[in-house]
């Protein structure tokens, strides 16, 4: 063979060497990322993490790896790490649009809402058929008061998807003040959508309107829809009717009440404090004028000033078992557990039927002030009432544990995930259990899903630190 034949005959066996080492680096990335996307589809998020770092070295100029973890890291609430991601995809390829979704929602989160528009128009651009995109951009409209963009972006979403739950939800808010009619379709197919709270949501509120088609009085109709919109914490709707209500009815002390929570929910604590205290002083037997104040008051760490507020509320509406927790929360967050203990307790003796109560007594007794019998106790009420409450399980299931039942405890803790799979701080008592139980296979297990699931951070770190000793 002459030497210039000899040296293609190589080159071409290189070459095809090469091709075969590239198409087999891509089947096994692409098996990898199938399998990584099981796991996140299990919300094994862990897992799923590890598999898509694996795919970052092996394919180091591959989107797909990078958007994928920013995905779970969103999931997780790791919102630095996300962004990370994020902008490693967005620096491989300009043209990324769940790039720049992504990198919206981070800003959202972070209270940038301009910065979070800007990634989404982005985004629409790029694709005027994405969904996510205009859903997104009506909803940060719609927080920024930005009605009338808000209902073209929402219906851009519908264009595209005319199945869009959150999309109707949200365009049937935005449209029940002004066309009643075209709210309720909306508010109609929201209804009939699989997310079952959005769902009774939107069916509580078309009962609303059904309801105030009947009524001639404008300002109740105003301060009615203000009201529901508080309810439902889109809280730039409420501002915009209580507005109209006080306008329309200056002497209506409790519209101007929600009107200055409102201001509260949307960050605008000055204004708040003046309406509320205009409140108090033209109408001061009215609870809820000094009940909003003690809101305000608290959030802004003047615990005495609230906690004064809070009593002078309750003095004006003793029933009202809600306020006793509140005042229970603030004797809390000053440190003065043995009030707060008598405060919750109380609110429990006022309203013995309502859930919710037992559980905040029963949460401050096994987290926060552990005394085991009373913890026990209010969890037992709270499962005796709420069976089917995770919450309720997983606090029955803790109050065992530190009764020393690690039986009846494992029993409630697994109660409580069959109730709802998603509970991280079920899984990390349960993880606890486990241990003392000496099963350390399956306490690996159930703090590991600890740590996928905990979106809050908390009981991933005691999971971490639980697997650890494992």
């Amino acid at each position: 063979m002459k030497k210039g034949a000899l040296a293609r005959a190589v080159l071409s066996s290189l070459v095809i060497a090469l091709l075969v080492g590239l198409a087999r680096g891509h089947v096994e990335s692409t098996l990898l990322m199938r399998q990584g996307d099981q796991y996140r589809s299990a919300k094994e998020y862990t897992r799923a993490i590890s598999i898509y770092k694996q795919l970052v070295v092996l394919r180091p100029q591959w989107v797909l790896p990078h958007l994928r973890l920013g995905q779970v890291y969103l999931l997780q609430g790791r919102w630095d790490e996300a962004e990370r991601e994020f902008l490693r995809a967005w620096d491989l390829d300009e043209r990324e649009e769940e790039a720049l979704l992504g990198l919206g929602l981070v800003a959202y989160q972070a209270g940038d809402i301009e910065g979070a528009i800007d990634h989404w128009r982005a985004a629409a651009a790029l694709d005027p058929r994405n969904v996510e995109a205009h859903y997104r951009l009506g909803r940060a409209y719609l927080d920024r008061s930005q009605f009338g963009l808000a209902e073209r972006e929402l219906e851009s979403a519908l264009i595209y998807d005319r199945n869009d739950q959150e999309a109707h939800y949200y365009l049937g808010l935005l449209l029940a003040a002004e066309d009643a009619s075209l709210a309720s379709e909306h508010l109609s197919l929201a209804g009939a959508g699989e997310d079952a709270q959005l769902s009774e949501r939107a069916q509580e509120m078309l009962l609303l309107l059904q309801e105030l088609t009947t009524s001639e009085d404008e300002a109740y109709v105003v301060a009615r829809l203000g009201h529901a919109y508080v309810r439902n914490q889109v809280f730039s709707l409420a501002l915009a009717q209580l507005k109209r209500a006080v306008a329309l009815e200056p002497n209506n002390e409790v519209a101007r009440a929600y009107l200055g929570y409102a201001l509260f929910a949307k960050g605008e604590h000055g204004k708040a404090l003046e309406v509320l205290r205009e409140v108090a002083r033209v109408a001061p037997k009215s609870p809820l004028g000094y009940y909003f104040l003690a809101l305000v008051h608290r959030s802004e760490g003047y615990l005495p000033t609230a906690l004064w507020e809070f009593k002078t509320s309750l003095r004006l509406d003793p029933s009202n078992a809600a306020v006793y927790a509140d005042i229970a929360d603030t004797y809390q967050r000053m440190g003065q557990y043995l009030e707060a203990g008598e405060w919750y307790q109380a609110a429990v003796e006022v309203d013995p039927e309502e859930v919710d109560f037992h559980l905040v007594l029963a949460q401050f007794y096994v987290d926060v002030l552990p005394r085991t019998e009373e913890g026990l106790a209010a969890a037992q009420r709270a499962v005796a009432l709420a069976p089917e409450n995770s919450l309720a399980q997983d606090l029955l299931g803790w109050a065992h544990y530190l009764a020393g039942d690690l039986a009846a405890a494992q029993g409630a803790l697994e109660r409580a995930l069959s109730l709802d799979p998603d509970l991280a701080r079920a899984y990390y008592h349960l993880g606890v259990v486990y241990s003392q139980l000496g099963d350390g296979e399956r306490a690996q297990w159930a703090y590991g899903r600890a740590i996928d699931l905990d979106s809050d951070g908390l009981y991933r770190q005691r999971a971490m630190v639980g697997l650890a000793g494992e």
